[in-house]
């Protein structure tokens, strides 16, 4: 709002088209209504600025998100064993949230895909999976694996169905997705949310790629379930009209924000004579 005040006061060589929207955590569609209204007469502009981000840097890419949903029927069993349980946590020794798109593989430890590494290493059987599932963009804080650790004991009720499922989510987020464009973050695929529908196990993946193809990403996952879950549904969702963003670090609107800033910085310093510094003023970030 302070940067539209002060652009009022400005004589500008074209228009431009402030956008408010408030639907960015459930689908974006009335970005894209708008967006689609503006095609339809001709006045897509031809820049556009996503007034999101922290430290004052201007964002130049950013992936296209896809949900992927696998399905597995639950498959009771019993087996002789010690019932026993472990709980994982998410850890984020660098950058502070939960964010999916902000996941750092080998950095950041992902509570359910530690579980998946669990269970794999060992003898054992899942019996239930229980966690603080917020939503399919956020890494769970925690999630809390009951198992069947085989052996001498009595016979326990176990599940086969979710056992596959879980050992499965190790090479699910390893799938070998390809990127049609280089960014900082690369490819990340990360489990965030689970639940039981219809006696069936649900696990939702958040999967973001510089990536337009939908079917890329189906084909990759289904070959992974083809290996470890052949009885799995893969079923992959997203906006099938937005892309990803993609803006090079040396176009004249990022190299005149930068500028900006910079001055920006300079007129606010209380420094005399010296430039107070501005977090990310000097580059560019996703």
């Amino acid at each position: 709002m302070l940067a539209l005040k002060e652009l009022s006061k400005e004589k500008l060589n074209g228009k431009v088209l402030f956008a408010f929207t408030g639907d960015e955590e459930i689908g974006g569609r009335m970005a894209m209504h708008l967006a689609e209204k503006l095609a339809q007469e001709r006045k897509l502009p031809e820049y556009m600025v996503n007034a999101d981000g922290i430290g004052m840097k201007p964002i130049i890419r950013r992936r296209k998100g896809f949900g992927v949903t696998v399905r597995v029927s639950a498959e009771k069993a019993m087996v002789k064993g010690t019932v026993k349980r472990e709980t994982f946590r998410i850890r984020t020794p660098v950058l502070e949230t939960r964010h999916a798109a902000y996941f750092l593989p080998g950095v950041d430890t992902h509570p359910l895909i530690a579980a998946s590494h669990f269970l794999r290493s060992r003898e054992a059987f899942a019996v239930s999976l229980e966690g603080k599932f917020l939503k399919g963009n956020v890494v769970p804080g925690e999630v809390t694996l009951t198992y069947v650790s085989s052996g001498e004991g009595e016979e326990v009720e176990v599940d086969l169905g979710l056992t596959r499922l879980l050992k499965a989510v190790v090479p699910f987020v390893r799938a070998p997705i390809k990127a049609e464009k280089y960014s900082d973050y690369g490819v990340s695929i990360t489990p965030n949310l689970y639940s039981i529908e219809d006696g069936k196990h649900v696990l939702k993946f958040d999967v973001r790629a510089m990536s337009r193809s939908k079917d890329e990403i189906e084909c990759a996952m289904k070959e992974i379930a083809e290996f470890n879950l052949p009885e799995a549904e893969v079923e992959v969702a997203t906006n099938e009209k937005a892309g990803y963003l993609f803006t090079h670090p040396e176009e004249k609107i990022v190299r005149v924000t930068l500028g900006s800033l910079r001055s920006s910085a300079r007129r606010r310093s209380p420094l005399k004579g010296q430039e107070r510094p501005t977090q990310g003023s000097s580059r560019p970030m996703e």
